[in-house]
């Protein structure tokens, strides 16, 4: 009960100071096109292709488009990228801070200390097989409203919370994005 309450303690401190799977997965295919619209689908895959940037944290790598840039300085995340309109943090959490945790009690932890942090959550479920929950914030400073897209993953030796945001306004023209950004992580191991 002890070391449960000091993991759950850990968390909630990872996740207010946010404020603001297992082995290599690789991206799923493209669904496939009727042969009338192929080219334009081809040319489409080919501007984003030459727009994206693989960027890398740790032994993990994710594609985003190439208006992200690293941000520096910020010790609590294990990797931020920003542009100008979205914001992504990442925190790698070691598993041997969390013996005997599976992905399935991690993904239950981090709702747990969400809930704990007074946030309203959304409901824990999956797509394409990623562990995905929502969640508003507003920035009691500024005032301005954001809408969390929070992922997780599993490495060999890591698990992994790969936070999405924007502005709560701007959110539904970003969803789809921000989970194509999440279909592209995968590990080196």
């Amino acid at each position: 009960m002890k070391k449960s309450l000091s993991i759950l303690l850990a968390l909630a401190i990872a996740f207010s100071l946010a404020a603001c799977s297992s082995g290599k997965k690789t991206p799923p295919a493209a669904d496939p096109q009727p042969a009338e619209e192929a080219p334009a689908a081809q040319e489409t895959e080919t501007a984003a292709a030459v727009k994206s940037k693989v960027f890398d944290c740790e032994e993990m790598e994710i594609t985003l488009t190439d208006d992200f840039f690293r941000e520096e300085g910020i010790d609590t995340y294990t990797g931020v990228f920003e542009s100008n309109d979205a914001a992504i943090f990442v925190l790698r959490e070691d598993k041997s801070l969390l013996p005997g945790v599976d992905m399935d009690q991690y993904t239950d932890l981090v709702l747990e200390a969400n809930k704990n942090a007074g946030r309203e959550v959304g409901e824990l479920h999956r797509k394409d097989g990623i562990p995905l929950f929502e969640y508003d914030f507003t920035n009691p400073q500024t005032n301005q409203a954001f809408t969390y897209y929070t992922t997780m993953f599993e490495s060999e030796d890591a698990f992994w919370l790969v936070q999405f945001t924007c502005y709560a306004d701007k959110y539904k023209e970003h969803i789809s994005q921000f989970h194509e950004f999440a279909r592209s992580v995968t590990f080196d191991e």
